[in-house]
């Protein structure tokens, strides 16, 4: 097997890709944990907090992103989006689920109908461990690591 590909991790990633306002978003990249859960919500013990003046329709918890436990044949972490009973509901690539649903890179996560809107990315960590490593700073890409919209 190439080293290059032992060694190299993927991450996934929620990119907020719509907002209500032209109000600046405090974040809008977020890490995904390979181990545990990432609660989405309005309430502070989600690590990704909604904005309820923003966006009203979403629940307090109203989703987690979660890692499945397997990986793609190329060795990516497998993650699955789930709803959490929420009032208005969460949405992938615009159909409504029930229950949880595994992601795929590009997939759209919207939280309530007209909610905020994440993108589900991979990225790749290998390169950004190399830098961390070596105390240099991390090359930084102009291009976007999606396909434009």
């Amino acid at each position: 097997m190439d080293q290059s590909m032992v060694n190299d991790r993927q991450s996934g990633l929620l990119r907020l890709i719509s907002a209500q306002s032209n109000a600046d978003v405090a974040q809008s990249c977020y890490s995904l944990s390979e181990t545990g859960e990432t609660a989405i919500g309005r309430t502070a013990d989600c690590q990704v907090i909604i904005d309820s003046n923003l966006f009203g329709g979403v629940s307090r918890r109203h989703a987690i992103v979660k890692p499945t436990g397997s990986r793609t044949p190329q060795g990516a972490p497998i993650w699955q989006v789930c709803d959490l009973n929420s009032a208005n509901g969460t949405y992938v690539n615009g159909q409504r689920i029930q229950g949880c649903q595994t992601l795929n890179v590009g997939d759209r996560v919207m939280l309530s109908h007209n909610g905020p809107e994440f993108l589900f990315e991979h990225r790749a960590t290998q390169l950004l461990d190399q830098f961390a490593a070596t105390g240099s700073p991390a090359p930084i890409s102009t291009q976007p690591s999606y396909p434009p919209f």
